[in-house]
């Protein structure tokens, strides 16, 4: 049986997406120059430029 999260974990949580959702529209209102990687947060790109020159889809 699963246990219930602690209602603190899941307002952070909350918080934490509001905060981003909140970056990203300063972001497209601003053509980019408040928070450029807003679009990119918590993407791993060096990974992803690996992959993407060895070969994998």
């Amino acid at each position: 049986m699963n246990s219930p999260e602690p209602a603190s974990h899941q307002s952070d949580v909350l918080l934490s997406k509001l905060a981003r959702l909140g970056r990203f529209i300063v972001f497209l209102c601003t053509a980019g120059w408040l928070f450029p990687h807003a679009s990119t947060e918590g993407m791993d790109l060096t990974q992803i430029q690996q992959d993407r020159i060895a070969g994998k889809p």
